[in-house]
Parts: C-alpha cells; structure tokens; sequence
C-alpha cells in the first residue's frame, strides 16, 4: 500500500469522525436549524400573567406576576424568576413566521426554597421544558409560549 493512499484513507476517516462528531453534538444541544440567528426573543424580558390548560384558566395578580419571570440572554442562556426560587436553563429558538416560531427550553434548575400559596414556580420549571412553539401577539405584545397542555401567556418588561 503506497504512502499516499494510507495517508488519503486516514484523512478521509478523520472527516468522517469530525462531521460525526459534530452532527451528534448538535442534536445533544437541542440545535435548531437557523437558531444561529437573533429572534424576537433574544435579550428580553417577560413577566408571567397567565397560565390556560384543558381545565383551568389562572390569571396572576400583578405582584405575583412579577415573581414570575422569564430572561432569554442573548448568549442562550434562560433565567427565571419561580416565586421565591430562581431558576437557570438554556433556550433556542427559530422563527417561522413573524414573530413565532418554534423554541427549546433545557431542563430547569433552580433553587428548592417552599414558596407560600398561590406560587406558580414549580408549575413553570417543569412546564417550560416542555414547550414547543412561541408567538407574540401582534394586538397586546403578549409572549405566548405553548407546551404539549399548557399555555404559558407574559407580558414583556420594558427597559427601566
């Protein structure tokens, strides 16, 4: 075997491994394709007024809308106000229409301090993993981001 098709075979091996390599960890990420871009989300801030599911529809008194918090950082990181607990993740988003699209929330982690009643902390760290789909609506200006059964409605926190 000459020196130059060992050294072709072993290259091509070597792409091989890197594309690989990268394809599985771009699914480990939850990549998005086109999430690479800036979205509507990207450096904002929103306050938690309401939660709908088949059963329920619970809308938050203005104190405790402001306990509850949701930051999309531009670096892709998420942080949330849960009550008394704070909570990290990451997100990614992609935007299909105008103002919507589909998004990706990572696992919650937060601190576990006990809130007092009504808190819609834990409701929101294990519901917003499950979201799928966001959208802005274009008459109030309201964050709407839809899981498998709950729908998850905020208001957008203006620059102080």
């Amino acid at each position: 075997m000459s020196a130059l098709f060992r050294a072709t075979k072993t290259s091509q091996r070597a792409r091989m491994l890197a594309a690989s390599g990268a394809a599985l960890a771009l699914a480990a990420c939850g990549y998005l394709p086109g999430s690479d871009r800036d979205t509507v989300l990207h450096g904002t801030s929103w306050n938690l007024v309401q939660i709908e599911n088949q059963a329920t529809v619970t809308r938050l008194q203005t104190a405790l809308q402001e306990r509850h918090t949701i930051t999309f950082n531009r670096d892709g990181s998420l942080a949330l106000g849960l009550d008394c607990n704070r909570g990290r993740g990451t997100w990614k988003a992609r935007e299909t229409g105008q103002q919507a699209g589909t998004i990706v929330i990572s696992e919650v982690s937060s601190t576990r301090a006990f809130c007092p009643e009504p808190s819609f902390g834990d409701d929101l760290s294990a519901g917003l993993p499950e979201a799928r789909d966001f959208s802005i609506a274009p008459q109030n200006g309201m964050l709407r981001i839809t899981s498998s059964d709950t729908l998850y409605v905020f208001e957008r926190v203006l620059d102080r």
